[in-house]
């Protein structure tokens, strides 16, 4: 976590490279509070509020006609990419579960040991769980998986900090 707790870093790794899905298990109360910013495999000193080459926003239900799914219980939900950068797909256009269109964001990882930060947007957004997968059709939700510690605690410890 982050000194300031503006962030918590999760280190993982897969089994074989290519292209990786992830999920998090979220709460996403409103459209004030339905995202955060996130990296994968950047310093912690280039972990920060930004939507830029390193960082982006991982949004939850922004799009206009998702936004009745707002709640303050626990919601699976996959990555995604506001601006397209580092990572391909524009947030708008990669809605999955809420008909047909369907397009998340593919992190192209080798195999071995990564880092995604997760780095605080919005106060009343939380996460929970991740959950990675190679299968772009995933649509059911993730089956529990083992973790190291929860985020929730690690996230409730970054909030009380600021």
């Amino acid at each position: 976590m982050a000194g300031d707790g503006s962030w918590v870093k999760y280190e993982f790794s897969v089994p074989v490279g290519g292209d990786w899905y992830l999920w998090g298990k979220v709460i996403a109360p409103s459209v004030a509070d339905n995202s955060f910013h996130w990296g994968v495999d950047i310093k912690d000193e280039e972990a920060k509020a930004a939507d830029d080459d390193k960082n982006n926003i991982w949004d939850f239900f922004e799009k206009e006609e998702l936004r009745a799914y707002y709640t303050t219980d626990w919601v699976w939900f996959r990555l995604n990419s506001r601006s397209g950068k580092p990572f391909p797909g524009l947030e708008l256009d990669q809605y999955i579960n809420f008909g047909d269109t369907y397009n998340p964001t593919p992190l192209n990882l080798s195999a071995g040991k990564h880092t995604l930060h997760v780095i605080d947007r919005e106060d009343g957004t939380f996460i929970d769980a991740l959950f990675a997968t190679t299968s772009r059709a995933h649509r059911q939700s993730p089956t529990a998986v083992e973790a190291t510690d929860k985020l929730t605690t690690l996230w409730g410890d970054l909030k009380q900090r600021r």
